[in-house]
């Protein structure tokens, strides 16, 4: 998908977040290397696209493909903002003080999940008002692909069905027939029997070692917030 490999090779390039701000004589400063804090102080992996960003890649999104009938690409800053009915602009009154007043109406913005299913029912409109653009907060992943096949899988992150509580998932499945013959194998090779217990106890730490890579096939989804304006949805044919 078009779109979500852009925003995979965006996310890797950044080594600076957002520009410092000024605020009442002290420095404020976002971390950068495509990581950022959460509340807790531990490091989550950098997953959105955000205004201060964007801003700088409009001509590479217009040469991308989803956007080949698209003839302006306006970042907006603020989920909610007020379009110039006269020009059809949005009116950044974030960082601009000139603005003298005229005709406006309110505009806010929609959040829409594109994946390979639904990426060929959406086009988008002419004129397109973007605010993020951003993986999924949790991957989608092939529940079917770890099923039956022994190994250590490390899932993608999880909520809970009640209360979306996020979490992460480690599982180990193992063939009886597959650990006996590896230990009838060095038994014969190497003249020892095999702690099968160590054997299963050694692939769960390397997974840990490993910083619990996720080996579980993700489906790739972009998580997109902009205007209602901005979007057509083709019609199906019977």
């Amino acid at each position: 998908m078009e779109l979500y490999n852009f925003l995979e090779d965006k996310l890797s390039q950044i080594t600076r977040i957002a520009p410092v701000i000024q605020k009442s004589e002290r420095t404020f400063k976002i971390p950068t290397k495509g990581v950022v804090k959460n509340i807790g102080g531990e490091e989550e992996e950098l997953r959105t696209l955000m205004p201060d960003m964007l801003k700088t890649m409009i001509d590479e999104l217009l040469e991308l493909d989803c956007f080949k009938n698209t003839k302006k690409i306006n970042i907006v800053s603020l989920p909610t903002f007020l379009i110039d009915k006269e020009s059809g602009d949005p009116l950044d009154l974030v960082n601009s003080d000139d603005y003298l007043g005229g005709e406006t109406m309110a505009a806010v913005v929609v959040s829409m999940m594109m994946n390979e299913e639904t990426y060929d029912d959406i086009e988008f409109a002419e004129v397109v008002d973007i605010y993020t653009i951003g993986k999924n907060p949790y991957d989608v992943y092939d529940t079917k692909a770890s099923e039956g096949k022994p190994g250590v899988w490390v899932y993608p992150t999880l909520t809970t069905k009640n209360n979306f509580n996020p979490y992460r998932k480690i599982e180990v499945i193992w063939s009886p027939e597959q650990m006996q013959d590896l230990a009838a194998l060095s038994s014969a090779v190497e003249g020892e029997s095999v702690d099968l217990k160590q054997v299963l106890v050694n692939r769960f730490k390397k997974a840990l070692d490993d910083g619990l890579k996720i080996n579980i096939p993700v489906k790739p989804q972009v998580f997109i917030r902009l205007s209602s304006r901005s979007i057509i949805r083709k019609e199906i044919e019977a």
